[in-house]
């Protein structure tokens, strides 16, 4: 099993993280991690619990066959989560649609990652956040993890890669975006963008 990591950008930034449960490698939610440890750190001033899971995993056929037998045969192995949720419900006397403003709901979640314990050998790999990891878990306009800070992202390396390959972008923020048909992660540009500035919002692909 192989796993994909960000460093954790604050102590309770809301990713689960990397940790050994019982001495084998799991998966601790972020709601299932303690004010205390989530905040502990090491002489460094390092957080102990910093690795995040992106839910990026590789996983060998073998071992996904092994996993789907040992949850056939002993579902404990990979037990249920319980988030709550804001759960929309029928008013019973209007009919109405009421959305709440608590949580009112529990729901049992299940994960891949769970399977993690059962790896006879496991490797993570740290990765630039950067690069690699920007959730939309907010509507758009929201400050963190939106719709507007995933494409800012995207648009941002993009620029670099261009920039990378002989050409520039004009203006802040970026605005520029590379087709995957024409790149997967900024090889071969040169021919493309080489000695070219772009400007405004422009789709890079192939001619």
């Amino acid at each position: 099993m192989g796993n994909k990591v960000v460093w954790k950008s604050a102590a309770h930034e809301k990713v689960g993280v990397v940790a050994r449960r019982g001495g084998r490698p799991a998966i601790v939610e972020y709601t299932e991690l303690s004010t205390e440890l989530a905040e502990a750190t090491g002489p460094d001033g390092k957080l102990l619990y910093g690795a995040g899971n992106i839910c990026n995993h590789y996983f060998t056929v073998a071992f996904l066959k092994q996993v789907a037998k040992a949850y056939k045969e002993t579902p404990e192995v990979m037990p249920y989560h319980e988030a709550h949720k804001k759960v929309p419900f029928a008013d019973p006397a209007s009919g109405a649609t009421v959305v709440p403003d608590s949580p009112n709901g529990t729901k049992l979640e299940a994960f891949i990652f769970d399977s993690f314990p059962l790896a006879a050998q496991s490797a993570l790999l740290e990765v630039s956040r950067t690069a690699e990891f920007s959730p939309v878990k907010n509507p758009p306009g929201s400050a963190t993890d939106s719709p507007d800070t995933a494409r800012a992202m995207i648009m941002a390396e993009h620029a670099a890669w261009v920039a990378a390959a002989g050409g520039s972008v004009a203006g802040t923020p970026a605005s520029v975006e590379i087709s995957p048909l024409l790149s997967y992660s900024g090889e071969g540009l040169n021919s493309a963008v080489e000695g070219k500035c772009f400007e405004g919002e422009q789709l890079i692909e192939p001619s």
